[in-house]
């Protein structure tokens, strides 16, 4: 698909955050320039060719009572990655998961971000993570300050 000027406004527009209003799409379309109706079929239409994944909120974890949080990294054989990505995914305090590539120095191939509401919940659901799996080899990178968090924004020039 090719992209015109409105799409790229489109996805400038919705690829950060949407207004806290009753209507959210009606004021991004009106700011576009497009009625709701045209913004709401081609947000479809980028779906449907797999440009947007989906449309979700974005919690803030630390407001929200989640004021622990660590990026766990694990090293996993390749061919168990898939397998246990989806196990691992499947733990309530973990919001992300990747795999990436490793190298000589750095082997850790399986990327975890977890949250908790106490201090210790994180280790804690490491633990069982790494029993369930099988896990032997892993690093718990505890938070020590949040710098910046927002949603991705996509813009061209």
């Amino acid at each position: 698909m090719k992209f015109n000027k409105i799409d790229r406004e489109i996805i400038k527009e919705i690829s950060g955050d949407l207004p806290l209003l009753k209507s959210p799409y009606q004021a991004v379309a009106a700011k576009i320039g497009i009625g709701e109706e045209e913004l709401l079929t081609r947000i479809d239409e980028y779906k449907r060719e797999g440009m947007i994944r989906r449309m979700a909120a974005y919690l803030y974890h630390i407001p929200a009572g989640f004021s622990f949080n660590a990026m766990v990294v694990w090293r996993v054989e390749p061919q168990d990655v898939e397998r246990i990505g989806k196990e691992i995914s499947e733990f309530s305090g973990v919001t992300h998961c990747y795999e990436r590539k490793t190298n000589s120095i750095w082997r850790y191939n399986l990327f975890t971000m977890i949250h908790g509401r106490k201090n210790g919940e994180c280790e804690d659901l490491v633990r069982k993570m790494a029993e369930k799996t099988g896990i032997k080899e892993f690093r718990l990178l505890n938070t020590k300050k949040e710098l910046k968090k927002r949603s991705p924004r996509y813009e061209w020039d």
